[in-house]
């Protein structure tokens, strides 16, 4: 029986690989060694324990001068990235950086400029720096046919990677999100002034969620179209091979009442939308206003791996308002409070959504889960009770590479303010259907095929690859 290794370091790696059919399939078919921060960790090893299945350690552990060498060359892998793509995502965050810290972003330039010319070597050197002992010992004792990233844009992943490279061993890669590619490389992230990263070498084969996506990477990184494989997202699978509690179930189980409808406002990051109580606030407030076209209540579903409990304290005392916190399984963090395994922590997100009648999200991939599911979705685009300008905004965030692409569909709306949020929301409770072409047009673009068979395809892709 051949060997593969799958580096799984974050919980949403877990989620989208782990709890797919492609690691059902692929521990009957090979011996899996997975590597991941949570070798320990009770929950983990109780859910993903197997036959065929070895569980290791993720080690992160770099030197102090590797740390400074990695910052220097995230820099000037983020002004060489944004310099030689133009990507809208990554000209919008030069600004942003630009005008709220021009210091850093002069020094940012002056770094990338300098050190333009050794970019590729000190690219390669990177390699040397963190081939790792622990590393090569363990491709020695499993001799894996490949080595597999869930998350090859983090820095967990890149020891595994290059010792696997000096070992001759394939790596193949799976683009973690949507946005990776165009969001994740530039002089800073989306989320924080830290600058962005590269993908750390040009892997063996890469696997994709949709069309979009591989026509990215192959602009981005020359790969050829031949070496990338569009396979759909898999973490949907889940929603479309299983049953869920009904409508009314589900409500009553958060204490609500059935027969009104259900808004579903999920939270996003406190960096995009700093004044979000203020969003939040208004909608509490038209509750009790009576300002819906229908009796309703609203379901606050709190950001995945944050501590929102004064959230949940403030609102959860109003009429017709509940809060809930979702399992870290679906936080895009490393993980840093353990395991929530178990079925209930998996059928949480698919059913609060379908029993919603209007969904709303912040910049999120909350909007292709809610599509999916085909539920009628409002962006928030404005920034409390008065909005910012456009670079400290939040509505900056639909024009980037990836969310544009989305609005274009007309799949979702975008509510520009707190009285279009309602209006809008009014719109959809009036009439779910509005949007529905919209949406159809967003899950063939976005999501590939939403058959419950985007893991089937990974784990198949995968079994070939170790025959060729």
């Amino acid at each position: 029986m051949k060997t593969i290794i799958l580096s799984i370091p974050y919980s949403m790696s877990a989620r989208n690989l782990l709890r797919s059919e492609a690691f059902s399939r692929l521990s009957k078919t090979f011996k899996v060694v997975i590597l991941t921060p949570l070798h320990k960790d009770e929950n983990f090893l109780r859910e993903f324990s197997r036959e065929n299945v070895v569980i290791k350690g993720l080690p992160k552990q770099h030197s102090l001068f590797f740390k400074v060498f990695r910052r220097a060359l995230d820099i000037i892998e983020g002004c060489y990235f944004t310099q030689k793509t133009r990507l809208d995502t990554l000209l919008i965050l030069e600004q942003c950086l630009k005008r709220s810290r021009p210091l850093t972003y002069w020094s940012r330039k002056a770094i990338g400029a300098t050190f333009r010319p050794l970019l590729h070597t000190m690219r390669g050197l990177q390699g040397r720096f963190l081939c790792s002992s622990y590393y090569e010992d363990l491709l020695n004792e499993f001799a894996p046919s490949l080595v597999f990233l869930s998350h090859p844009i983090a820095l967990e992943e890149f020891s595994i990677a290059f010792t696997a490279r000096k070992k001759a061993v394939p790596v193949i890669a799976l683009i973690h999100s949507w946005d990776n590619i165009t969001a994740k490389s530039g002089i800073r992230t989306v989320t924080s002034n830290r600058p962005g990263r590269m993908l750390p070498m040009h892997f063996d084969k890469v696997i994709v969620w949709n069309k979009i996506v591989k026509k990215e990477i192959i602009d981005c990184y020359d790969y050829k179209s031949y070496d990338v494989f569009v396979t759909g997202v898999p973490q949907f699978d889940y929603y479309y091979n299983n049953d869920f509690s009904d409508r009314d179930t589900f409500i009553k189980q958060i204490g609500a009442d059935p027969s009104k409808k259900l808004l579903l406002y999920s939270a996003g990051s406190p960096f995009i939308l700093p004044k979000q109580d203020e969003v939040i606030e208004g909608l509490v407030k038209a509750l009790q206003d009576n300002r819906f076209v229908v009796p309703s209540q609203l379901l606050i579903r709190t950001l995945p791996g944050a501590d929102m409990t004064a959230v949940k304290e403030k609102y959860s005392k109003y009429k017709d308002v509940y809060v809930y916190q979702p399992a870290i399984a679906n936080a895009a963090v490393a993980y840093n409070s353990g395991w929530q395994s178990g079925e209930e922590s998996q059928r949480s997100l698919p059913e609060s959504l379908l029993a919603s009648d209007v969904t709303m999200n912040v910049t999120s991939t909350m909007s292709l889960d809610s599509v999916v599911l085909d539920r009628p979705t409002i962006c928030i685009g404005f920034d409390g009770f008065e909005n910012s300008s456009y670079y400290d905004s939040v509505v900056k965030h639909y024009d980037y590479t990836h969310y544009s692409n989305v609005m274009k569909t007309g799949g979702v709306q975008l509510a520009k303010s707190p009285d279009e949020l309602i209006s809008k929301i009014n719109d959809y409770l009036k009439d779910p259907k509005m949007d529905s072409e919209g949406r159809e047009r967003l899950r063939r673009e976005q999501c590939y095929k939403v058959d419950g068979k985007a893991g089937v395809r990974i784990a198949s892709f995968i079994v070939d690859f170790t025959k060729k």
